[in-house]
Parts: C-alpha cells; sequence; structure tokens
C-alpha cells in the first residue's frame, strides 16, 4: 500500500511541472479584437487567436457557428448579427481604454474552431470575460443549469437589463443564451 501511495505522489509531482510548464503568461500593450470573446495576440512570431476561456458572445458575423445559432434559437440573422456586433464593440471599447494587459494560455489546448482558450487580464487584474459577462454582453460556455464562476454574473446583468439583456435585445438575447 506504501509503495502504491508512493508511486502515485512521484507520478503526480512530475506531471504538475509539466502541466505548469505548458502554461504560457504574456504581457501585452493592446490587442486585436476577432469577435465578442475572441482576441488576437502575436505570440512566436505569429497571430493566435485566444478564445476568452469559459465565454461565449453571439457571433457578429456569418460563419458556422452563426448557422449553429440560427438553428437553435428560431432567431433571424439580422438579430443575432446584431447581438454580436454589440458584444464586439463593447469588447474594443474595453481593449481601448483598459490596457496594457497580460494573458495566460496554454498553446497547445485549442478548441473545435482552432482558437487557444486562454485567459486575459487588465493593468488592475480584472478578467476581460468576467468583465463581459457582468457588463451583459457575453455568457457562460456551460449550460445556465450548470455550476459556472460566470452564472451569478450572469444573473445579475440580465436581472439588471444590463448589456445585452437591455429591453430592445433581451428576449433575443435569453433565446440566443439559454438564460
Amino acid at each position: 500500500m506504501t509503495k502504491s501511495i508512493l508511486l502515485i505522489s512521484s507520478l503526480l509531482w512530475l506531471q504538475a511541472p509539466l502541466a505548469l510548464a505548458a502554461e504560457m503568461q504574456i504581457d501585452l500593450d493592446t490587442l486585436a479584437v476577432e469577435d465578442g470573446d475572441t482576441v488576437l495576440i502575436p505570440f512566436n512570431g505569429k497571430e493566435i487567436r485566444l478564445q476568452l476561456l469559459d465565454i461565449d458572445a453571439p457571433e457578429d458575423s456569418n460563419n458556422p457557428k452563426l448557422l449553429l445559432d440560427l438553428q437553435t434559437t428560431g432567431l433571424d440573422r439580422n438579430s443575432l448579427l446584431a447581438l454580436g456586433q454589440a458584444s464586439t464593440a463593447r469588447l474594443k471599447q474595453l481593449i481601448a481604454s483598459l490596457g496594457p494587459f497580460q494573458a495566460r494560455f496554454d498553446p497547445d489546448l485549442r478548441d473545435r474552431y482552432g482558437r487557444i482558450n486562454g485567459e486575459v487580464f487588465d493593468a488592475q487584474g480584472r478578467s476581460l470575460a468576467a468583465t463581459l459577462v457582468a457588463e451583459g454582453y457575453a455568457v457562460p460556455t456551460k449550460p445556465a443549469d450548470t455550476p459556472s464562476p460566470h452564472r451569478a454574473s450572469t444573473l445579475q446583468a440580465k436581472a439588471e437589463n444590463r448589456g445585452l439583456w437591455a429591453d430592445a435585445t433581451a428576449k433575443a438575447m435569453a433565446a440566443w443564451s439559454k438564460y
């Protein structure tokens, strides 16, 4: 039994440094915006697409995800695109006013759209993802009935009609987000 515990402890100890070594942290003066939940950052001489961790924003252009959203929500293309364009505009405003930034990510972990998942923090250490959710321009990637670090902020933004939860767009946002 003692040998088993030592073996497991040794394996965990060996894996921990490897897991930490894969995470990158880079400082950035500015970022480019692809859409409401994706930024473009320079890394190893290339520009990479960084999906803000654990959030989703409506699409702002015609792409495969927009087609999926059209099918699942029953909303029209213009309504969905308007939500996405507003979310993208808000992320651009945040980036213009909050730099410099710090990005943390594992360059080897990508989502099904080829983006690297990661976090971006402003100069005060605030998460851009958390800010977008709290302001009502994004929602957690997890379903509404699943625990998420952003769930309370989403429900509060909705209750207070913030961002895309404002009266004019609240029904479309509710249909798109399932919140």
